[in-house]
């Protein structure tokens, strides 16, 4: 009996929470989405006082006497430190914006108009994230928080729409209640790996460091050397190297999309030609070299090797990793930058996915 009135209990608060998820849906309805010219004028209503015109600013810092309630001077240097009537200490406060010149505060109601409009968005962004009713409802609850958040730092003077700039606070405290609800703390950075693992589907043993891909056969696997059986967890050191040229020879374009960390050997030796001719034009050091060369594979045939990863250059070329993934992403830049001053055309892009 007591099983049969919880199950009943979870399923009408399960519904209820359906019914009022569904009204909010509603509500978002009857806001109608703002036109650039409209939210220019809204945003101009928030951020200017309606009774002088004067700029408002985000937060008003004052500075009172702790012993006496004196408020600082104005034009005070920023040295002084001490009350000049009583000689204490001054002791700073943060207003609620408001006016400097006549007291006035923001415009309230082209702020809730503002909100209202670009709610949407964030049910949008919630459900890219995942699909998960109960877990929408949590990441919409955070969405509107990083809503608010960017609709009092945003500065019209920017030139953007408001939504681009209020994108990053959304996402940001999207991310911020993912983490906090998880039971173990991840970084945000390596969520992100994660995530870009499991897409690439390359996996590793955790005890003997052996790579498979995900549609491998299992019969082909050999014997874990680490430990009774293997333990395979999503990779995060596979990158891809992407990248189109046009071989005039044969009038056709050759594409190339392979892991960089596979011994297969199936970078088309154009392709690695070309730019190894790209990094001799660069000047460089033979480090820095030596490591885009090794990271990717892509060096002479005589000279080619495995693929290395960013620990195992740091190691042959004495420095840290993330100076050689520095390294990497400078040298990277640099060969996009030749092969655009080359006017080559039909061409992709050379990045790490």
């Amino acid at each position: 009996m007591t099983v049969v009135m919880k199950e009943r209990t979870m399923e009408s608060v399960s519904a209820f929470e359906d019914r009022t998820f569904k009204t909010y849906y509603d509500d978002l309805g009857k806001h109608a989405v703002l036109t650039p010219k409209e939210e220019r004028e809204l945003l101009k209503r928030y951020n200017t006082c309606p009774h002088c015109n004067e700029r408002i600013p985000h937060k008003v810092k004052r500075e009172y006497c702790t012993e006496c309630g004196a408020p600082a001077p104005k034009d005070t240097d920023y040295r002084l430190t001490l009350c000049t009537q009583c000689n204490e200490k001054f002791e700073t406060y943060y207003t609620p914006p408001y006016c400097l010149k006549c007291g006035k505060s923001r415009d309230l109601n082209a702020r809730e108009r503002i909100i209202t409009s670009n709610l949407r968005f964030v049910v949008r962004m919630a459900k890219s994230i995942t699909k998960d009713p109960y877990r929408i409802q949590q990441l919409i609850s955070a969405g509107n928080v990083g809503l608010l958040i960017a609709i009092d730092k945003f500065d019209i003077d920017q030139g953007t729409r408001f939504l681009t700039y209020a994108a990053h606070w959304i996402r940001k405290e999207m991310f911020d209640e993912i983490q906090s609800s998880s039971l173990v703390h991840v970084p945000s950075h390596k969520q992100k790996s994660h995530r870009k693992a499991q897409k690439n589907g390359v996996f590793v043993c955790r005890h003997c460091n052996l790579r498979i891909e995900g549609d491998q056969d299992p019969q082909t696997i050999p014997a874990c050397t680490g430990a009774d059986s293997h333990e395979f967890l999503p990779s995060d050191d596979v990158e891809t190297l992407n990248v189109t040229v046009p071989l005039e020879s044969k009038g056709m374009s050759v594409t190339l999309s392979e892991d960089i960390d596979t011994e297969e050997d199936v970078i088309d030796a154009s392709v690695a030609e070309l730019i190894r001719d790209i990094l001799a034009r660069i000047p460089m050091r033979e480090r820095d070299k030596f490591i885009l060369l090794q990271y990717y594979d892509i060096a002479e045939q005589s000279r080619r090797t495995a693929s290395k990863s960013l620990h195992q250059l740091a190691v042959l070329a004495d420095i840290t990793p993330e100076r050689v993934r520095q390294i990497k992403e400078r040298l990277l830049k640099e060969v996009k930058l030749e092969l655009r001053r080359m006017s080559v055309t039909e061409l992709g892009d050379l990045c790490v996915m």
